[in-house]
């Protein structure tokens, strides 16, 4: 018994365009939930002026990832607290943890790779919903 496949070329042909059009969104989906967690981030920092705040961001890093956080040297500080220990000017701190980081990546994953997932539904194979 003999089979004969045709089309494979044509087929593999098909699929590695496909691969070039999710690699080309995958840096805009990979913003896109970047932004929406950095709004998640935003709405539980803590909040004295605002200029923290206003300062957490996303910004792109290479081909298809992002960075979110804050340039402000007291982020970590909020973030993990400074529970009994002296700073470079020899101040003594008891400053609790007032998490803001951490929490969406733990309770709202599911909706940023929805997030990317429909941008890459949408942009690489025409999807609108």
């Amino acid at each position: 018994m003999t089979a004969e496949l045709e089309g494979l070329e044509e087929c593999m042909a098909g699929l590695e365009a496909a691969l070039d059009e999710v690699r080309a969104s995958s840096g805009n989906a990979a913003m896109q939930a970047g932004c929406a967690y950095v709004a998640d981030v935003k709405a539980l920092a803590p909040v004295k002026t605002g200029e923290y705040r206003d300062g957490i961001s996303c910004k792109p890093s290479g081909d298809n990832a992002v960075i979110a956080g804050s340039d402000a040297p007291f982020s970590r500080r909020l973030e993990y607290g400074f529970y009994d220990m002296t700073d470079s000017l020899g101040r003594h701190y008891f400053q609790e943890p007032r998490p803001h980081f951490r929490p969406p990546l733990n309770t709202e994953m599911d909706k940023y790779l929805a997030i990317m997932a429909g941008t890459l539904a949408k942009e690489a194979f025409g999807d609108g919903e």
